[in-house]
């Protein structure tokens, strides 16, 4: 009579004399798998946080440069301006992408159903 092992998507039904190897092995891949989606993780969150702390810093430079009234002409600081601006449509568009990517995970919404932004 086989026997269920439980704890993964499907269960795994293993004949009773492999049962301790199968579970070993089972349970073998499941924590190979778990350490894999822990990297994958740790790597997608340090990738994210250099990706917001670029156009961040570029914004506080172009506030503090206007602030400090660094600026030679109204041309300059116009260009400062734009700096921030695009920017934060830049961090904006970067949001947008990351809360799409975590609706698709979740199942809240199909590829290619997502609102249109501008590329990264």
């Amino acid at each position: 009579m086989d026997q269920p092992l439980r704890g993964g998507p499907r269960d795994l039904h293993l004949p009773d004399g492999d049962g301790d190897r199968g579970r070993t092995i089972f349970g073998l891949r499941y924590t190979l798998r778990q350490v894999e989606l822990a990297n994958l993780k740790s790597s997608f969150v340090s990738n994210v946080s250099h990706e917001l702390k670029t156009p961040i810093a570029l914004i506080q430079l172009a506030v503090e440069t206007l602030e400090m009234k660094r600026v030679t002409s109204p041309e300059q600081a116009q260009k400062f301006l734009e700096t921030i601006s695009r920017e934060a449509m830049r961090l904006n568009s970067l949001v947008d992408n990351i809360l799409d990517f975590a609706r698709l995970e979740s199942g809240g919404i199909r590829s290619g159903s997502s609102r249109s932004t501008s590329p990264m």
